[in-house]
């Protein structure tokens, strides 16, 4: 029988007057109003049950994790495809910092006393030739990370385009890590090109 699933989580907005409903396995974000609110709250709280539901609703919440026959079973399922992709040697993730160097001095990071040094040529081939010796890897996906890798935006697209003239990669995804003070409209432009399709921007707290 359906239950409310422990990762679901349902967040009263009083700046925005309205709820939110998260659920931490599908990632799943949706608004919702006062009213759908109050029926999952109550499904929540065992004040109804899942078969009190129409069936398209059922459906909905199931498919998004919302409900669950048993979060044990969702857990295990995230365990064990996360060891798969652990042996799946036609997967590889690297995280590359092109420099050290940062532009911010933010008294609480633990990279202030690292030397300001970017990555030499030697460097950078060194990566191609380790990602051409894995020779079934096809499925790459890198991490740009520092220091601040935009104060070394051209080694960025330097390796970048090596990387993609390596013929045994079919699939090649980049995100990158940025206090984001260094991005203007040329560097903007190039993310598509570079493959850089999920940019995280850090914050000081």
């Amino acid at each position: 029988m359906k239950k409310w699933s422990r990762y679901s989580l349902l967040i009263e907005s009083e700046k925005h007057s309205c709820y939110f409903l998260f659920n931490t396995i599908s990632n799943l974000l949706w608004e919702l109003d006062s009213e759908s609110a109050k029926i999952l709250m109550d499904l929540r709280d065992n004040k109804i049950s899942c078969e009190d539901l129409d069936d398209d609703t059922k459906a909905l919440l199931s498919e998004n994790k919302i409900i669950t026959d048993s979060d044990d079973t969702e857990l295990a399922k995230l365990k064990l495809l996360k060891h798969y992709h652990r042996m799946d040697n036609s997967i590889m993730a690297l995280t590359i910092a092109p420099t050290l160097e940062c532009n911010l001095r933010c008294s609480y990071c633990f990279e202030q006393t690292h030397p300001n040094i970017r990555m030499s040529d030697e460097v950078e081939d060194a990566i191609v030739d380790f990602i051409k010796q894995h020779s079934s890897v096809w499925n790459l996906q890198v991490t740009w990370f520092g220091g601040e890798p935009l104060l070394y935006f051209d080694r960025i697209e330097s390796l970048t385009k090596k990387i993609l003239s390596i013929q045994t990669i079919k699939n090649y995804k980049a995100e990158i890590v940025t206090n984001g003070v260094g991005f203007n409209a040329e560097i903007i432009s190039k993310l598509i090109e570079l493959h850089i399709d999920s940019v995280f921007v850090t914050l000081d707290g």
